[in-house]
């Protein structure tokens, strides 16, 4: 049996949520408040949306 780990997703409306529960964050510097959002954006899925996903 294989064990596959699979890749994390976070749907669009959830995401968005994050990122703004987080803008004002004090106690997150910009820096990293940058570098969440690049990384979290490729596991994003776009429920509810027309927008696609960039390649």
């Amino acid at each position: 049996m294989e064990n596959k780990k699979q890749k994390r997703t976070i749907l669009a409306s959830n995401f968005v949520a994050t990122i703004a529960a987080n803008v004002d964050n004090p106690d997150l510097p910009d820096a990293e408040f940058r570098q969440f959002i690049k990384s979290t954006l490729p596991i994003v899925i776009y429920d509810g949306c027309n927008k696609q996903p960039q390649k």
